[in-house]
Formats: structure tokens, C-alpha cells, sequence
């Protein structure tokens, strides 16, 4: 709107009240030192980040993005790994195959469907039930909890989530149901692995934002968002997050890591802060790397500039 004041102040003189041109006038300087703060954020971001990955920042209230590092990166479609486990946490809760009474032993292995599986953790995570599961994010619970649930009803929670609308364009004809994976591997599915089950910075935004709101008027109950959320801030205190704490700041977090090209691996690290009163989302992808390394250290010194910048 200012760059349409700066350049016909004539027009506009001649359709407002002379009270009401001279009120914009005086706005100007207000409104450009938001735009000039967000400018300043999105180069200091870039600063951190250089041409390792993005880092997309957002107010939740309003899911405006106020910082990126790059819009275009920012756009780009990747496997998400771990996070997969946000949606899985809400499916197997929302339909009522899992409670926080739940738990699983994790010995650092197990078999599913005849095959030995590693856990990330070597050496096993011991006892998990859904939350600890979420902060530590351990495959093999998951992988022993999607037994329950079909592919199709996991999936359907990405479209619940609206994941399956395109970053430009949220036109209900222009969306693609993810629930044409459904004939794929559950594994690489429950994981975040499948290479068709890609999402993009922004579109992470969107569902940190859903989940710092408790739901944002999907059909999801509050109770499965503060369990969900619960898991999250204990993975930023103790958990695979657990950098974020030295913050000095309260942070809720999930990381993610996925193969990339040949043997190398992705990070993400995604999350929103305060946790009492949410403020600020953000999204950190790292295009080498893994979430726990390189995507949360990233995300740290991300917060920082937040807190430095004065929007925290």
C-alpha cells in the first residue's frame, strides 16, 4: 500500500478527506519501518544460513511470514523425515489406536514385517510411551505403532492438516490428496522416507503454526494438539532439540532427517517459542546434514537474532 502512496499521492488526495491523506502520509514512515525490520531479519537470517539451507520464520496468530532466507529455496518440495512423526502422533491418537499409557521398549532393534530394523539410536531408547517417543524420536516406536493404523487412514491426516495445498495457490481444485501413497512402503511412509512424501519450508510453517494454535479449527482435538505439542517441548528441553535449551529460551521443537542425494542425508529442525504464549514459528532446513547436528544449532542462532531483534 505505501508504494501506491508514494506514487499517486495526486489520486489519492482526490479520493480520501484531506484528514485522511495527511493521516497516511504520517503513517508512512511507521509502516515502512515494519517492512525495513523484516528486510533487516530476512538478510540476517541469510547471514546464518548462507547457501546451506532456508530458514523461514512466521508470527503464529497471523501465519504471516516475517523472515526467509529465500523464498524460491523456501518453496522447494523435500522429504521431511522425523516429522512425519508430528502427523503420525496425531492420526494413531485421533483415531484412537494409541493413548500416553501406551508404551514400547526400544532395544535399539526390532523386526517389522520379518525385517530387522535399527532404531537411530543404536543402544535404544529404553521405555517410550507417545510423548517421550515424539522428544526422542524413535523409529521403532512409531514403525511398532503404525502396525495399528492403515496407510490410508495416516495419510488422510496430511490432508486434514491441508499439507496436500500447494504453497501458491490454496484453491481446494488445485490440491493432490496424499493419500494416493497409500500402496507404498508404511516404513518409509511412518518415517517420512517416501520420496513422493515431500514438503516445502512453507508448508511446515503452516503446520507449526496449526499445532502452536491447538488446531486452528480442524478437526482435530485439543487434547491430541497438547499431547502432540507436549512431545515437541520436551524435545526442545531433553530431547533430539535439546541445543535449543542453551537458548535460554522456551522452545518447542521436532527435528528431521532424511536421505538426500546418494549417501548424504537432509535436516530439518522446525518449532515455535514462547511455549506458554506462542510467537514466533520457524523452519529450518539444512541441504546437508541432519536435523539433530546442523538443523538445530542453525535454528539456536536463529532464535537469538529473534530475541536480539526484539521479536521475542
Amino acid at each position: 500500500m505505501h508504494n501506491y502512496i508514494l506514487s499517486n499521492n495526486k489520486n489519492l488526495y482526490t479520493n480520501f478527506s484531506r484528514r485522511e491523506f495527511l493521516f497516511l502520509l504520517l503513517s508512512l514512515p511507521f509502516i515502512n519501518s515494519f517492512k525495513n525490520k523484516n528486510l533487516e531479519l530476512s538478510i540476517k537470517l541469510k547471514e546464518i544460513i548462507g547457501n546451506k539451507g532456508v530458514i523461514v520464520l512466521s508470527k503464529i496468530k497471523t501465519g504471516e511470514i516475517i523472515g526467509c532466507s529465500d523464498i524460491n529455496q523456501a518453496k522447494q518440495k523435500h522429504t521431511i523425515g522425523s516429522l512425519a512423526k508430528l502427523i503420525d502422533s496425531t492420526a494413531l491418537l485421533e483415531e484412537g489406536l494409541i493413548t500416553t499409557e501406551d508404551t514400547y521398549y526400544c532395544k535399539g532393534h526390532d523386526n517389522f514385517n520379518g525385517q530387522k530394523i535399527y532404531c537411530w539410536n543404536y543402544n535404544g531408547h529404553g521405555l517410550m510411551n507417545i510423548q517421550s517417543a515424539l522428544s526422542e524420536s524413535c523409529n521403532l516406536f512409531f514403525l511398532n505403532a503404525s502396525k495399528r493404523i492403515s496407510p490410508v487412514d495416516l495419510l488422510k491426516y496430511y490432508d486434514i492438516y491441508k499439507l496436500n495445498e500447494s504453497n501458491q495457490n490454496k484453491n481446494k481444485n488445485n490440491t493432490t490428496s496424499f493419500k494416493k501413497l497409500a500402496h507404498t512402503s508404511k516404513k518409509n511412509i511412518t518415517l517420512g522416507l517416501d520420496k513422493n512424501l515431500k514438503l516445502s519450508s512453507i508448508q511446515l510453517i503452516g503446520l507449526v503454526n496449526t499445532i502452536a494454535n491447538k488446531g486452528n479449527n480442524l478437526p482435530i482435538s485439543e487434547r491430541t494438539m497438547t499431547i502432540v505439542q507436549n512431545g515437541m517441548i520436551a524435545s526442545g528441553q531433553t530431547g533430539t532439540a535439546n541445543l535449543l535449551y542453551k537458548t535460554g529460551l522456551n522452545v518447542a521443537a521436532k527435528t528431521g532427517t532424511a536421505p538426500s542425494k546418494s549417501d548424504k542425508t537432509h535436516g530439518w529442525c522446525i518449532g515455535f517459542c514462547p511455549i506458554k504464549k506462542p510467537e514466533i514459528s520457524f523452519c529450518v532446513f539444512i541441504k546437508e546434514g541432519t536435523g539433530f547436528s546442523n538443523a538445530v544449532p542453525v535454528a539456536g542462532k536463529t532464535l537469538k537474532l529473534c530475541k536480539t531483534l526484539n521479536y521475542l
